[in-house]
């Protein structure tokens, strides 16, 4: 089913399919999907990475690939603003005009 936003799920997690084979350098030869990235998660692995160690001190890119991987959460929750942290604030300071 689609939710009212018009976007299911499983496009939020193609999106980060994509992302998780940039940032491997190249297409897994076995493949990837949603399943198995959340497996590698829940083993605390990052995503089942080649060079999970180089990618595992970006929490902001980390957290942002768990929100698309979260079967939990409806599409359209995944695509609010967050109102949380020195980001947010920092991002509207530099978005208003002067």
């Amino acid at each position: 089913m689609i939710p009212p936003t018009g976007l299911p799920n499983s496009d939020l997690e193609d999106l980060g399919l994509v992302v998780l084979e940039c940032m491997d350098g190249k297409p897994r030869e076995a493949g990837r999907d949603a399943a198995y990235v959340r497996e590698q998660r829940a083993s605390n692995r990052v995503f089942g990475l080649r060079d999970a160690e180089r990618w595992s001190g970006h929490k902001q890119l980390v957290d942002f690939l768990d929100e698309l991987f979260n079967a939990e959460k409806p599409a359209s929750a995944k695509l609010e603003r967050p109102v949380s942290g020195r980001t947010g604030a920092a991002c509207v300071e530099r978005d208003l005009p002067s």
